[in-house]
């Protein structure tokens, strides 16, 4: 018997958001013909001639797909899928998908678009305040 595995959600990596009217868009994902499995949400994309693509640099980082996309559809041609375009947004970091040794580089371009695109501080600590 087959193994199951489930996709990725939004309520996986995102955390928070502005609105919806303003943080998120329509992009048109660019045809992959190898494409092997889908493009699942979370996936860190960045902008090309042809329309966006997966991160590969992470400096170049410029969206995070919100709606997974299916292995035939990006084989097939273009896609016009939901994604995360800009913030104020807190996504949490070990949920995004990008590879491992370009994270720093994603975490600060998102960091740099206006408004930016956050990482949660998932380490924080907070003092109570008495009174």
């Amino acid at each position: 018997m087959a193994t199951l595995t489930e996709n990725s959600y939004a309520g996986d990596w995102l955390l928070d958001y502005f609105s919806a009217g303003y943080c998120f868009e329509q992009l048109t994902v660019a045809q992959q013909a190898g494409q092997v499995g889908d493009m699942e949400s979370g996936q860190v994309l960045q902008l090309e001639s042809e329309g966006y693509v997966e991160c590969v640099t992470g400096t170049t980082a410029d969206a995070i797909l919100v709606t997974s996309i299916p292995e035939a559809d990006l084989q097939a041609g273009d896609v016009e899928a939901l994604c995360l375009v800009r913030g104020p947004a807190v996504i949490d970091e070990q949920e995004i998908i990008i590879a491992a040794a370009e994270l720093a580089g994603a975490l600060t371009a998102l960091g740099a678009l206006t408004p930016p695109i956050l990482p949660a501080d998932v380490n924080a600590t907070y003092d109570t305040q008495t009174t």
